[in-house]
């Protein structure tokens, strides 16, 4: 009886300790990434991008009408802060059961709970610290059930598995882990009471029911309404994420062999940076200890690990070629980094086991285990500046920027996921400007106004773009965008850029003025929160997702500045602009290409354009462009002959194709 008071009373410290400190950092901003469509989902009761996120949209419409504070992202954040909570105190659990050993399960769920990506994804609004949850409550579960063989557990194990796959469906690696965990309970149960497996499949049915919530919810025609669910087509659409591709991870580019070893390698350098060397040492050495008294076990905890880690990562191939997609990447860690370190605590147990026998009369392994205690302090104290949230406003701030400089009943068409995303919650959720029309290229959003005029437009002319809607309702409506699109036939229309976005002029004769431009984009620029050094002194604005809010203000810079020498043959002020971009983002691979570009057109600036295009390679390898510029300077500018077949060969190392080809190809396209 002692024992099992004092198991839940670890549970309770770790539940309400941890829930303290996330609900402290919890971020009250809408972030980055697909955190802003999932809480405009949530608060305008709408249907989120594929596959839905069912469970945790409800939960967030729940929340934002049940909770009198905080701000709405912050409301929706409250069912990670939870998730990940309970997580850890399930944890404890799942190792005390696994090791027999309190102060050891102690430890390890401190461990997890200031791990980086673990502790972070309990702050913001997104669905990975309720996957987190499920994760370490399926285990427990299922060694439950394989321990005890009661139904009852059987029944919670089928019915949270239901559950979690209407989170998130990476869910399904865990399957043949938990299949080889439950087999001897589920095998002696197959002989006796066959209709039990019927009642099983009917409670993971019945976890399975919030996906209900999508038509339901599309059939009252919000404004964010992914794949418009309204019949069992639609429906299958969205659930097997059609629009990216059912087996794909995301909209993007196959990559080569060797960019998906570089995801490999980035994915097991966070593994062992975010668990720390010893750590990691002492998890292999619990995969060790398992392999030698459980092979059953073993195999469970490799399988996860494998499927959802290394093969799902080096399958999904995300291109790492940016911070934002970085950002994408390492969400994914977290499953794979759960179940890795699951047998971190019975690889304490093995080493405290041979301390024990190594010094019998000494009490070595107490000491021992009570050293391991500085890792998760020394985790507190290194990730708590880059997981505090509570004051990072960064999400919102470039959403606002994005609406405010713009007139009175413009059109504003997006794309990319955060700005579009961030941009739909200060627009609907936080009713910033509600007199501007959005669109999204890429769905998801039901603008009447806009399909209204697209109808008609196509009445008149069936083959009609989409691009032709914009353009005539330019006529009406000032058009900005941040995607620049061209009509498909007739005359080309010009994009000039206005703050972060570009404003559509159909002929060049009504493009402003050098002296109006000039007099315009100063305006615009002051009303917008450009970062600066202080800000970015903030460790937890370099989070992954959001770091890129410099670089988007760069580029815009950038494309000032450009726009300024190519119409008004302004050199100097459009050094002007790049320079200042270089002091917004120091990091930024477009300036420097830019640069090179401008440097170039100069025509006795060799090291300048050399130095740019380089620095530019250096810190994004993965675009062409700057290989191309670059040797042309190399041949034509430099008359190195020698530095340029090495590029040649880097870029043929990088992208796997042959350089002299790509450059005939790009050169053709650009005629």
């Amino acid at each position: 009886m002692a024992f099992a008071k004092s198991k839940i009373t670890f549970f309770f410290v770790l539940f309400f300790g941890f829930f303290l400190l996330y609900l402290h950092n919890l971020s009250q901003s809408v972030y980055g990434g697909d955190v802003g469509d999932l809480i405009t989902a949530s608060a305008v009761h709408g249907v989120a991008h594929a596959p839905g996120y069912p469970l945790f949209v409800f939960l967030g419409f729940l929340l934002v009408r049940g909770v009198p504070f905080f701000t709405p992202a912050g409301r929706v954040g409250l069912i990670s802060v939870f998730s990940g909570a309970l997580g850890i105190g399930i944890f404890y659990l799942l190792i005390e059961r696994l090791t027999k050993r309190k102060f050891i399960s102690f430890i390890s769920s401190l461990i997890l709970g200031f791990s980086f990506f673990y502790w972070f994804y309990s702050e913001i609004g997104e669905v990975f610290a309720l996957h987190g949850l499920f994760i370490i409550a399926l285990f427990y579960l299922a060694f439950l059930y394989r321990d005890t063989k009661q139904k009852l557990y059987g029944f919670l194990l089928f019915f949270v598995f239901g559950l979690s796959c209407t989170n998130h469906q990476t869910i399904i690696f865990l399957l043949p882990s938990l299949g080889v965990i439950v087999f001897p309970a589920l095998k002696q149960l197959l002989k006796k009471q066959k209709k039990l497996f019927l009642l099983f499949g009917l409670a993971f049915f019945v976890g399975f029911l919030p996906y209900l919530y999508v038509p339901f919810a599309s059939a009252t025609h919000p404004i964010i309404n992914w794949d418009n669910v309204h019949d069992v087509a639609t429906f299958f659409r969205l659930l097997f994420r059609q629009d990216y591709g059912s087996l794909s991870a995301g909209a993007f580019d196959a990559p080569s062999f060797l960019q998906r070893l570089v995801c490999l390698k980035v994915y097991l350098l966070y593994l062992v940076t975010q668990l720390t060397i010893p750590v990691t040492l002492v998890a292999l050495l619990g995969y060790w200890y398992l392999l030698k008294k459980n092979i059953w076990i073993f195999t469970a905890f490799s399988l996860s690990f494998l499927l959802s880690g290394p093969l799902f990562l080096f399958y999904a191939g995300f291109p790492v070629t940016s911070s934002f997609v970085l950002g994408v990447y390492e969400r994914f860690f977290i499953m794979p980094s759960i179940l890795f370190f699951i047998p971190f605590g019975l690889g304490l147990v093995f080493l405290s086991e041979k301390l024990a026998s190594v010094f019998p009369k000494r009490n070595y392994a107490l000491l021992f285990q009570i050293v391991f205690l500085i890792i998760p302090f020394a985790l507190f104290f290194y990730n708590y500046p880059k997981t505090n949230m509570a004051n990072v406003f960064a999400g919102d701030t470039i959403a606002k920027d994005m609406l405010s400089p713009l007139p009175p009943h413009a059109v504003l068409v997006l794309s990319g996921d955060t700005i579009v995303f961030n941009t739909w919650y200060v627009h609907y959720v936080l009713h910033e400007r509600p007199d501007i029309l959005l669109y999204n290229i890429g769905g998801g959003l039901v603008q009447d106004r806009i399909t209204a005029a697209e109808k008609k437009y196509n009445q008149n002319d069936p083959n009609a773009a989409l691009t032709d809607v914009f353009i005539d309702m330019s006529r009406t409506h000032p058009v900005f965008s941040t995607v620049l699109f061209q009509p498909k036939k007739g005359e080309k229309i010009t994009w000039v850029p206005y703050g972060l976005a570009y404003q559509l002029y159909q002929d060049k004769g009504s493009i402003p003025s050098d002296t109006a431009y000039t007099k315009m984009t100063q305006k615009v620029w002051s009303q917008l929160h450009v970062p600066t050094a202080n800000d970015l002194d903030n460790k937890a604005v370099h989070d992954l997702t959001i770091s890129e809010f410099p670089d988007d203000y760069a580029n815009s810079l950038v494309a000032t500045g450009s726009f300024f020498f190519s119409q008004y043959k302004e050199s100097s002020r459009a050094l002007d602009y790049y320079k200042r971009a270089l002091t917004v983002a120091p990091n930024n691979a477009k300036t420097y290409e830019t640069l090179g570009i401008f440097y170039l057109a100069q025509k006795n600036n060799c090291q300048l354009v050399i130095a740019n295009l380089s620095t530019a390679i250096y810190l994004n390898q993965f675009e062409k462009l700057p290989y191309f510029l670059l040797y042309n300077a190399y041949k034509t500018c430099e008359k190195d002959p020698h530095s340029a077949e090495a590029l040649k060969l880097q870029f043929n190392q990088v992208f796997q194709s042959d350089f002299m080809k790509e450059l005939k190809k790009n050169v053709s396209s650009s005629q």
